[in-house]
């Protein structure tokens, strides 16, 4: 047999193990849509990408990419997993400021109270405060279960004393309940 009559050889490239990181993607969604990017992180069926056009990232879920855009991430391996978690708790702290209803039962003369008073509104988080010893604190002290100051109702998780990292874990898990509650 010649080298003419001989079938074509077809060769299937090998998955890539790494590289994603700064890799030029064209993806579609499941809408047909087509988002020329770069890779940036990929962890568990989720992916940060920036788009060549502006820069901008936006994270997508496995469920809004096509058949075919879901076979080119699977040949990359995953990494950047704490860049994709900053970038998806970014995104979501600014939701959770705007839409987790958050009440506080404090007094005038509690320094940890005016500490807590002052990072919501240093972080333009509206926050309903009720003093100790009003009606609606002494109601809210009974159904919260708690005399101590200052006390935080975030969402519906109750918080005792001052904490600002709890304060800013418990909006996003709060925002993030409410998220999945609604099917969004």
């Amino acid at each position: 047999m010649s080298e003419s009559e001989r079938a074509p050889e077809v060769v299937t490239p090998a998955p890539q193990t790494e590289g994603f990181r700064g890799a030029l993607l064209s993806l579609m969604d499941t809408q047909a849509r087509v988002l020329e990017c770069r890779g940036v992180a990929k962890v568990d069926g989720r992916v940060l990408v920036e788009r060549v056009a502006d820069g901008r990232r936006f994270l997508l879920e496995s469920a809004q990419l096509s058949p075919e855009s879901l076979a080119i991430l699977a040949r990359y391996a995953e990494t950047g997993a704490e860049e994709l978690r900053a970038f998806a708790d970014e995104r979501d702290w600014d939701e959770a400021r705007r839409l987790v209803k958050v009440e506080m039962i404090s007094a005038t003369w509690c320094g940890w109270c005016t500490k807590a008073r002052e990072w919501f509104a240093q972080q333009r988080i509206p926050c309903q405060s009720f003093d100790h010893e009003s009606m609606g604190g002494k109601a809210r002290q009974r159904d919260w279960g708690s005399t101590g100051l200052p006390t935080v109702k975030i969402g519906e998780q109750v918080i005792r004393g001052y904490n600002e990292e709890l304060y800013r874990q418990t909006l996003l898990s709060e925002y993030r309940r409410m998220r999945a509650a609604s099917g969004s």
